[in-house]
């Protein structure tokens, strides 16, 4: 009768020693599992925070399109008209008047001398502001 030698996967026993090592390598990983976790959680919440920062340039710029314009920081002028004791504000990328008002009696007050270097000149295409919000075309100076 011939023998042949092989391979394979029974139970076996335990000793003591194997154990205290198993016991260890599964402390090991639970420990791991624990601090993946805890990474998870921190990326999620680190996620979370950039979704809704994102939701929030989309809600505004959403916002903007649907109103059809944008609060933006535009170079103005102020026109004094002493013959109409008005003050005009003017925007200087269009030359458009943004807002008027009545002068102040001590803005009624013409200066006597021309302290001041001579602003560059506008045209006032329309005074109906609400017609020319995000619609700006440059008009030149008006020389």
């Amino acid at each position: 009768m011939q023998k042949k030698t092989f391979k394979e996967s029974l139970p076996c026993l335990l000793t003591d020693q194997e154990k205290i090592e198993k016991g260890l390598a599964l402390s090991g990983l639970l420990s791991e599992i624990n601090s993946l976790e805890v990474q998870k959680k921190s990326m999620t919440d680190r996620f979370k925070k950039e979704i809704e920062g994102k939701s929030l340039e989309v809600s505004d710029i959403s916002q903007i399109i649907s109103d059809g314009f944008e609060q933006r920081m535009v170079e103005c002028i102020e026109d004094r008209d002493y013959d109409k004791m008005m003050i005009h504000i003017i925007r200087t990328d269009c030359g458009v008047i943004v807002r008027s008002r009545a002068m102040t009696l001590d803005e009624r007050q013409e200066p006597m001398f021309d302290d001041q270097p001579e602003a560059e000149t506008y045209t006032v295409v329309d005074e109906d502001e609400d017609r020319h919000m995000g619609n700006i075309a440059y008009l030149g100076d008006g020389r």
